[in-house]
């Protein structure tokens, strides 16, 4: 049975300017990371190393000098029913939002 978020839940808004690739998997259905991978956080993770970060670096042009921005990353939002993996070479802006 899927975790639905219920009012009291706290919300966010997290925009990228631009990102290399995203995915969003049900939860039900990821993997929790394992070593080798790296990351700190909880519900909002920063990896170090990971296994898309590796596909990445395999299958695409991007480096931490190509496209210029600064060095890519893997952040991976842990969210009640998704999980969302982003892979940019810009932080992204996080604002929490009101409660309706």
């Amino acid at each position: 049975m899927a975790m639905r978020p219920q009012r009291e839940s706290r919300r966010f808004e997290i925009a990228w300017r631009e990102c290399v690739s995203y995915l969003v998997q049900n939860e039900c259905y990821g993997r929790y990371p394992e070593a080798p991978e790296m990351f700190s956080g909880k519900f909002f993770r920063r990896f170090s190393w990971s296994h898309l970060l590796e596909l990445t670096r395999k299958t695409s042009y991007v480096s931490d000098d190509h496209p210029g921005s600064g060095p890519f990353q893997h952040v991976s939002v842990v969210c009640s029913d998704d999980v969302v993996d982003v892979i940019a070479c810009v932080e992204p802006v996080v604002r929490r939002l009101d409660r309706d």
